[in-house]
């Protein structure tokens, strides 16, 4: 893997660095994961359910979108329902959803580059002067 830029972003994406990170993007306060029409066929077919099973086990319905449910984990804190706890990995890493595919690159981050860097241990700088 090497590393990603998207236009429009000052900061790079190393993946390589989600091997050994402990998935700090995916617990914390409660929010939202979007789930698209395209994700809802991919991940209910990749955990063998569905669609109306899928929907009903993994998503709320925020008015005409989708999102997945948050779980209180055991050590405490919110995450995202596909988010084993234990383990501190994604059970569905491989059919994540889009939203999770595009992470770093978040609208969000590109008013907040300093929180980015502090929650991604992945994100540099294409300039060190912009933090």
């Amino acid at each position: 893997m090497s590393i990603i830029q998207h236009k429009g972003f000052d900061y790079a994406f190393d993946p390589r660095i989600c091997e050994d990170c402990e998935s700090y993007c995916c617990f914390g306060d409660p929010g939202f994961v979007w789930i698209n029409q395209n994700d809802i066929y991919r991940i209910s077919s990749f955990l063998s359910l569905n669609i109306i099973d899928f929907i009903d086990k993994y998503l709320n319905r925020i008015d005409n979108r989708y999102s997945a449910k948050d779980i209180y984990t055991i050590t405490g804190y919110y995450a995202c329902i596909f988010f084993d706890d234990y383990h501190r990995r994604c059970k569905i890493y491989d059919v994540r959803p889009a939203q999770c595919r595009l992470y770093p690159f978040w609208d969000c981050f590109k008013q907040n580059m300093k929180l980015c860097f502090e929650e991604c241990p992945g994100v540099k700088p294409l300039c060190p002067d912009s933090i």
